[in-house]
């Protein structure tokens, strides 16, 4: 797929796991396609955004994008170590 933009950001969250609230990154890539219409492309839940942004394998890994976008005219990533 063709994107026009391409963002990708991370947020913290608290979620309950084991029983603990913990502080986990939801890292979320969303593309403007080429005719204008907004897409969610992935999303990542890691330890941290650093984690989220560059090892997470499940960002790209919905079907409909198997190898994520193959172009993108403007990028932009918000401090993230990708």
């Amino acid at each position: 797929a063709t994107m026009a933009r391409l963002w990708i950001d991370a947020t913290s969250l608290k979620v309950r796991q084991g029983g603990q609230i913990v502080s986990v990154a939801l890292t979320l890539a969303v593309g403007v396609n080429t005719d204008g219409r907004r897409e969610v492309l992935g999303m990542a839940i890691g330890a941290s955004e650093a984690f989220a942004g560059k090892q997470s394998p499940g960002l790209f890994s919905d079907p409909a994008y198997p190898s994520g976008p193959n172009s993108c005219a403007v990028l932009s990533a918000a401090a993230l170590a990708v």
